[in-house]
C-alpha cells in the first residue's frame, strides 16, 4: 500500500506514529525500514514454525511407538493359536506399516489441520477488519466448491486405503513365499508363474497409486480455480457498485496476497482431509488393543525364579478341543513321569501328539483336569517358573540371523552372554566341531534361517539352547524327522549322553520314527487323544 501511495505514511496513524517515533528523514529510508521489518519478522515466524514443527513431528512418532508397541503386545499376548489362525504378513503389515501410515497422515494431519485453520482464521479475519463485502465473496466462491469437491473424493480414499492395505499384505506375502520356497518352484520350472503373480499384484498396486495420486492432486487445481473466480467476482462487483478504480486495485492487491497465502493453505486443508479418510480404516486396527498389556510387556522381566521339580510330573484327566464344541483333541489324558524318565511318545497323525506337548508347553490351556508338577497345580501364574525349567527342541529350530552365540543364548545381547556356560553347553550337545570349523567360532553369523548349518547341527543347537537355560525337562518334538538316518543316529546318541552325564534330565520325546525312540525306557502309543498302550522299545521294534 506504501509502494503504491507514500501519503499512506503520514495518512495513516500507525505508520505516521512509527515514522515520527523514529524519526525518519525519507520515506525512501522509511519503505527501506519497512522492507527489513518484514524480513525480521518472516524470520522470526520461520524459526517459530521450525520449532513447533520439531515439537509436533516429536510428539507425532512417539504415538508410533506407543501405538506399534500396543499392537505387538496385543498379538504376542493372543496365544500361539491366535498367531497361527491368522496371516503373519498382516500382523506385521498392521503393526510396522498402518500404524507408520497412520501417524504420518492421520496424526499429523489433525496437527496440520489445526495449523492451516489459524492461518485462514486469520487471514479471514484481517480481510473481514479491512473490508467485509471481500470476505462475503470469498466465502460465497471458494469454500462451498471446497466443500462439494471434499464429500466427492472421501469416499473414494477411504475405499482406495483399505485395497492399497490389503495389496501391501498380499504383495509382502508373495515375495516371502516365492523366496522360502525357491528350491520348490524352481525344481517344478514355475518360476514364471511367481512372477506373473507378483507382476499381477504390482499392477494393481500401481494403479491404486496412481488414482491416489491424481485424487491428492486435484485439490489444488479446485481450490485454484476457485480462488480465481472469487477474484473475478470482486472485480465485477466493484464494476457494478462504481468502486474506485485506485481502490479497487489495492482492494485486489490486498486479497491477491491473501489468497496467495490462503491457497496453500486451503491446499494442505483438503490433503489432510483426504489422508486422514484414506487411513481411517487404522483405527479399527489400534481400537481394540489394551494399554494394560503395553505395561505388561514393557515392564516384564524373565522372572528368576523356578517351579521346584524333584520328584515328578504328573497329568490328571486332561481334555481338549479346538472349539470345545467339535470332537476332544486330547480325552481324560493321565500320566505319570518321573524324574529322570525318557519317555517316548507315538501315534499316527492327528492321534493328539503335538497338540499334547503344546498344553505342556502351556502354548494351550486344556479344558478340564490338571497339571501338577510335586504335586503341585501348575497354574497360569507359575507358568514363567515352569518355562524356566524347561527346553524344547523343535522339528523345524527357529534361527535368527546372528551369531551362533545368540542363536543358543536366545533373547540375550551378545555382551550378557556367559560363554563359559556357554562352552559347557556346546560341548554337551556335540556342537564344538561346528564351532572349530566356522571362521569367528561362536561370534560367527550363521545366516538367515541357519543357512551356514546343516539339518543336524541345527538340531544339535536347538539341544545346545534348552541346556543353556539349565533345563531340567526336555522336549523334543519330530526332532529327527527331517534327517537321514545317520544323522539321527547321531542325535539320539547325543540324547544318551546327555542322559547319562545328567541323571536328572527327564527327555519327552514326540516321534513318527521308531528309530527316534531307541533310548526311551518307556514309550506310550496315542489314539484319539488316549493313551492306547504302553511300551518298551524292544517289543515296540518286534
Amino acid at each position: 500500500m506504501v509502494i503504491i501511495d507514500e501519503s499512506k505514511i503520514h495518512s495513516n496513524a500507525f505508520l505516521n506514529f512509527l515514522y515520527n517515533s523514529f524519526h525518519f528523514s525519507s520515506n525512501k529510508m522509511f519503505v527501506v525500514f519497512l522492507c527489513c521489518a518484514v524480513l525480521t519478522f518472516i524470520i522470526i515466524k520461520n524459526l517459530v514454525s521450525i520449532f513447533l514443527i520439531s515439537v509436533q513431528t516429536k510428539f507425532s512418532f512417539s504415538l508410533y511407538k506407543y501405538f506399534s508397541s500396543r499392537l505387538y503386545a496385543y498379538y504376542y499376548s493372543q496365544g500361539l493359536l491366535y498367531l497361527k489362525e491368522h496371516n503373519s504378513n498382516k500382523i506385521v503389515n498392521n503393526i510396522s506399516y498402518n500404524v507408520l501410515s497412520f501417524v504420518q497422515n492421520v496424526v499429523m494431519g489433525c496437527l496440520g489441520l489445526i495449523n492451516e485453520f489459524l492461518i485462514i482464521g486469520l487471514i479471514i479475519v484481517g480481510i473481514l477488519v479491512y473490508n467485509p463485502t471481500a470476505i462475503l465473496i470469498l466465502l460465497l466462491t471458494v469454500f462451498p466448491i471446497v466443500i462439494i469437491f471434499s464429500r466427492i473424493v472421501k469416499s473414494k480414499l477411504t475405499t482406495l486405503g483399505k485395497e492399497m492395505s490389503g495389496l501391501h499384505v498380499n504383495l509382502n506375502k508373495g515375495i516371502l513365499e516365492s523366496l522360502h520356497g525357491y528350491s520348490d518352484f524352481v525344481i517344478r520350472n514355475k518360476s514364471y508363474w511367481t512372477y506373473q503373480r507378483l507382476s499381477r499384484l504390482l499392477t494393481k498396486m500401481s494403479s491404486r497409486q496412481i488414482k491416489k495420486y491424481v485424487l491428492l492432486q486435484i485439490p489444488a487445481k479446485v481450490i485454484e480455480t476457485a480462488i480465481v473466480l472469487s477474484l473475478i467476482a470482486i472485480v465485477l462487483f466493484s464494476i457494478f457498485v462504481n468502486v474506485d478504480l485506485a481502490n479497487l486495485s489495492v482492494l485486489l492487491g490486498v486479497f491477491g496476497l491473501a489468497a496467495y497465502r490462503i491457497l496453500p493453505s486451503l491446499n494442505k486443508l483438503m490433503l489432510y482431509i483426504m489422508n486422514i479418510r484414506n487411513n481411517q480404516f487404522v483405527f479399527e486396527i489400534i481400537e481394540k488393543t489394551d494399554y494394560k498389556q503395553v505395561i505388561k510387556a514393557a515392564h516384564s522381566v524373565q522372572p528368576k525364579e523356578t517351579i521346584s521339580f524333584k520328584e515328578k510330573l504328573e497329568l490328571r484327566n486332561i481334555s481338549f478341543s479346538f472349539d470345545r464344541i467339535n470332537k476332544k483333541v486330547i480325552k481324560d489324558f493321565s500320566i505319570e513321569i518321573p524324574k529322570g524318565e525318557r519317555l517316548g511318545i507315538i501315534g499316527r497323525s492327528g492321534s493328539g501328539k503335538t497338540t499334547l506337548l503344546n498344553i505342556l508347553l502351556r502354548f494351550y490351556n486344556q479344558q478340564s483336569g490338571e497339571i501338577l508338577v510335586d504335586n503341585v497345580v501348575l497354574n497360569e501364574e507359575q507358568t514363567s517358573r515352569w518355562r524356566n525349567i524347561i527346553g524344547y527342541v523343535p522339528q523345524e529350530v527357529f534361527i535368527m540371523d546372528a551369531s551362533l552365540a545368540e542363536n543358543i543364548a536366545l533373547g540375550e545381547d551378545l555382551e550378557n552372554i556367559d560363554f563359559e556356560w556357554l562352552d559347557v553347553v556346546i560341548k554337551l550337545a556335540r556342537l564344538q566341531p561346528v564351532v572349530n570349523a566356522l571362521d569367528e567360532g561362536v561370534r560367527t553369523n550363521i545366516g538367515e534361517r541357519g543357512g551356514k548349518l546343516s539339518g543336524g547341527q541345527k538340531q544339535r543347537l536347538g539341544i545346545a539352547r534348552a541346556l543353556y537355560n539349565r533345563a531340567q525337562i526336555l522336549f523334543f518334538d519330530e526332532a529327527t524327522s527331517s534327517l537321514d538316518s545317520e544323522t539321527e543316529e547321531e542325535i539320539n546318541n547325543s540324547i544318551l549322553h546327555l542322559s547319562s552325564i545328567n541323571k536328572d534330565l527327564t527327555i519327552i520325546i514326540i516321534a513318527h520314527r521308531i528309530s527316534s525312540l531307541k533310548h526311551c525306557s518307556r514309550i506310550i502309543e496315542l489314539e484319539n487323544g488316549s493313551v492306547k498302550k504302553e511300551w518298551n522299545y524292544a517289543d515296540l521294534i518286534q
